[in-house]
């Protein structure tokens, strides 16, 4: 797809070199490419409250302009009802980290630490969708995330709701809800909200409707059945809708994980 690289020797143009486009704040992308005026930042104090800012570029030449305005705090409930919002709006949404994370198994290109579980410190993620689920006889609140990394097995998130998830046997519906591709490392994936706040600092979100899908929301819609809804029939878009992954796995303790819920 050319037009990425067209917009990124764009954006170089702009700030004056490449080397001002690396590693620059999240949401500077989506300042300078949309006419959004400001995003919306929320940043994690603790596993229930989160503090607001409008955050905005005070020069637009300038990467490191950045502004964050204090909003007030929200609880982490009230960021979720958020999030739902500006998914049904079709808003750009972001999402990184800057906690420590719990084992280091390798770096990234630019030195970003990976940690055990998939989730790369320092490191911008894609938002996908953040919706609620009825299934399998509970609520589920479920964040779908995309590390623009794409196929690296060990950079994309292996624990709950991920697609080798021991646990899929016990949730069926849900399993079919999200249409899980056992097989796929694809840099997409899903998680619980409860694990999203653990591992993820945190979010922001361009709010300004967007014209078109995004695209990981509709590869994530489709099954064989329904390759040209949006977009044509391509086979790297395709996903395959199949039951759950069947684990004796003994140390799998459903119980807990639906206390978590």
């Amino acid at each position: 797809e050319i037009w990425v690289l067209l917009a990124e020797k764009a954006i170089a143009k702009w700030f004056g070199s490449y080397i001002q486009i690396q590693g620059a704040y999240t949401m500077v992308p989506f300042l300078i490419l949309t006419d959004v005026g400001y995003c919306r930042s929320f940043n994690q104090q603790n596993f229930t409250t989160y503090t607001e800012y409008k955050t905005e570029l005070l020069d637009a030449r300038n990467r490191d302009s950045v502004k964050l305005n204090v909003v007030g705090n929200l609880s982490s409930d009230s960021v979720w009802y958020e999030l739902e919002n500006a998914d049904k709006q079709n808003y750009v949404m972001a999402a990184w980290t800057t906690k420590d994370i719990p084992q280091q198994i390798g770096v990234g290109s630019s030195g970003e630490a990976i940690a055990s579980d998939g989730i790369v410190k320092n490191h911008a993620y894609s938002i996908i969708s953040a919706k609620t689920y009825i299934c399998d006889g509970y609520i589920f609140r479920c964040i779908q995330v995309r590390n623009p990394w794409g196929a690296n097995p060990n950079a994309e998130w292996n624990g709950q709701l991920s697609d080798q998830w021991h646990g899929w046997c016990h949730l069926p519906q849900l399993y079919n809800t999200l249409n899980i591709k056992s097989s796929s490392v694809d840099g997409m994936f899903w998680m619980l909200w409860c694990d999203f706040k653990i591992r993820f600092s945190d979010i922001g979100i361009a709010p300004k409707n967007m014209k078109t899908p995004k695209i990981g929301h509709i590869e994530s819609l489709m099954t064989n059945d329904n390759t040209n809804i949006l977009l044509p029939a391509n086979k790297k878009f395709k996903k395959q809708f199949t039951s759950p992954i069947s684990y004796n796995d003994v140390n799998f303790d459903i119980n807990s994980f639906l206390n978590q819920l």
